[in-house]
């Protein structure tokens, strides 16, 4: 009994003398890379931990070995911006997150984390700057990687929308979508970010999608969507849908009751639907609004003299004739305004030589006609 203890103290003892020449050395080779590192020879110190990491037999801290491969990489990567040091910077401290299984350097992983999804940042805009919008990407997603972690969660939504930005220019529709969403969900950009959302749906043709987050952005903001009413108006303009088309329109003039434009496209959808009383106000609001708009001139002028012409053929005698060139005179006073503001334009000048001649008035007529045949 006593010969078999002693034989077993002598081999703890034997373990133990072992393990201490094991640390002993596994903090010789650490001390030697953090000497590199201090000594700026940071090539030399990445060499040393990759000889280490492929052949370990001292049993070096693994975790240790890849946070301060890391280090060197990201001094490397500040002294000569190669894209690849920072890369391995990444990836080393992914590697040392998950050998430090005791979390004994995780809070120091994760510092230096942070330090290289800001770096990501910089390079990923300095990218999109340059139109290189995949590199960008790959940038602006590594930030997320590292920002969405659980230790970390500092999540930023600039670069969620910068991600969204590059994606779309890169025509990668799915994932801008997604990022545009998660955006959404954090309540971030406001009314544009639905429209941004929408304007995607609308290029790759989910009219279901497209009308049902404008709808989204609508009822979000119902104090303040013009921008999304004009997006309704401009896609119910586009698919001929007149009828939807005012409604919109009719909530854009609540909103600007001083836009003279919307006053003008109020006008032409109501002569889309042949409703001329609605379409003559909308049009006199218009230049009311604003007295120099010569589309509104030349259409509200066009409605008066389609309706001379109409009421002169079927005239059936001097008073009908005369009542028809009252509405060529006032068809010719907007004209005439019109062709102020626009002296060279072919339709303007064309309608104000056909009522001259209806008018007898010969001289202006020919005036008018040859300044046509000089613009040919």
């Amino acid at each position: 009994m006593i010969k078999s203890f002693i034989n077993k103290f002598l081999i703890l003892i034997v373990l133990l003398i072992l393990s201490t020449n094991l640390i002993a050395q596994e903090e010789s080779e650490l001390k030697k890379i953090q000497n590199l590192y201090s000594g700026k020879n940071y090539i030399k110190s990445i060499s040393v931990c990759n000889e280490i990491l492929i052949n370990n037999e001292n049993k070096v801290d693994v975790a240790r070995l890849h946070f301060f491969k890391s280090l060197s990489s990201i001094k490397l990567y500040e002294n000569t911006k190669q894209n690849s040091y920072l890369d391995s910077s990444y990836i080393s401290l992914n590697n040392a997150l998950k050998y430090d299984r005791y979390k004994e350097i995780t809070p120091q992983i994760l510092e230096i984390l942070v330090d290289v999804a800001s770096k990501y940042v910089y390079k990923g805009v300095d990218e999109f700057n340059n139109s290189n919008y995949k590199d960008a990407l790959v940038s602006f997603e590594k930030t997320i990687a590292i920002n969405t972690m659980p230790a970390i969660m500092q999540l930023d939504t600039i670069i969620l929308y910068n991600a969204a930005l590059a994606a779309e220019k890169l025509e990668d529709y799915d994932r801008a979508i997604k990022y545009y969403k998660d955006l959404i969900n954090y309540n971030f950009g406001g009314e544009q970010l639905y429209l941004d959302l929408a304007g995607i749906y609308k290029l790759t043709g989910d009219t279901v999608n497209y009308l049902a987050i404008l709808a989204r952005g609508e009822q979000q903001f119902y104090q303040d969507h013009s921008t999304i009413t004009t997006e309704y108006i401009n896609y119910y303009l586009h698919t001929r849908n007149y009828n939807k088309a005012l409604i919109y329109l009719n909530k854009a003039v609540v909103g600007s009751p001083y836009s003279a434009s919307i006053y003008y496209v109020l006008g032409s959808v109501y002569e889309e639907l042949n409703d001329k009383r609605n379409a003559i106000k909308s049009y006199e609001n218009a230049i009311f609004v604003d007295s120099t708009y010569s589309d509104a001139l030349y259409n509200l002028s066009a409605i008066y003299y389609n309706k001379g012409i109409k009421l002169r053929k079927a005239a059936k005698d001097k008073k009908e004739l005369e009542e028809s060139d009252e509405l060529f005179r006032k068809s010719l006073y907007l004209l005439e305004k019109a062709e102020l503001q626009e002296p060279k334009n072919n339709d303007i000048l064309t309608l104000l030589r056909s009522i001259y001649k209806i008018l007898k008035m010969e001289d202006k007529a020919k005036a008018v006609h040859l300044r046509i045949l000089y613009l040919k």
